[in-house]
């Protein structure tokens, strides 16, 4: 089960044709938690995620022998703050850490609205009770890791750097893969087909 953020749809497809080989099944969360209910993601906050990722987990636990999961950006402590203990194991893509000063030029708060604006070449409308949950992503989420977690950096992005320097505090099996020549999309050529196969090689794990 793959949870992301807005701008990973595209990956998200071309993972689909990856997996296609594979025994693997990827089930897109944005879609089954928002387009299927309903729900915008005005109405969402990281939490809000982290209650509906449980559910379907819950509702998967049966059907499926195993179950992965994979996170881009804020996806991860929504992964974290659920309860996983029933996965097999987790990947995530350059996890997101408390906004930086550099994107508070992205971030714009419309008082009218009582919401964020955050201008990633398309706006997109996000909840205060969001923001405040990004804000708190410190090294302290790195306490909720309960199964084995590959972390999956992009070279050309500053999260890249402060997991390297974070990595001795995650107390389960875990390790730090770095895409060269990515950024935090990995939409650079041919870094989503490493993205992928880094991703597939730690689920294929014995």
């Amino acid at each position: 089960m793959v949870l992301h953020d807005t701008k990973t749809n595209i990956i998200f497809s071309m993972l689909q044709a990856f997996l296609q080989p594979t025994d693997l099944i990827p089930l897109d969360l944005i879609y089954i938690l928002e387009v299927k209910t309903g729900r915008n993601l005005i109405d969402c906050t990281v939490k809000t995620h982290s209650t509906d990722l449980e559910t379907v987990i819950k509702s998967f636990d049966n059907k499926y022998k195993e179950i992965y999961l994979v996170g881009h950006s804020l996806g991860w402590p929504s992964i974290l703050w659920a309860d996983h203990s029933n996965i097999k194991s987790v990947v995530l893509w350059d996890p997101s850490y408390q906004p930086s000063k550099s994107m508070s030029k992205y971030l714009h708060f419309e008082e009218k609205l009582d919401l964020y604006i955050i201008n990633w070449w398309t706006e997109f409308l996000i909840s205060k009770e969001m923001i405040d949950e990004w804000k708190l992503i410190n090294e302290d989420i790195l306490n909720f890791f309960k199964k084995p977690s590959r972390i999956i950096c992009a070279e050309n992005c500053s999260l890249n750097k402060l997991w390297k320097d974070n990595m001795k505090n995650i107390k389960v099996d875990s390790d730090l893969i770095t895409i060269p020549n990515a950024s935090h999309c990995f939409d650079e050529e041919w870094t989503e087909d490493e993205l992928f196969e880094k991703t597939l090689e730690w689920f294929e794990r014995k």
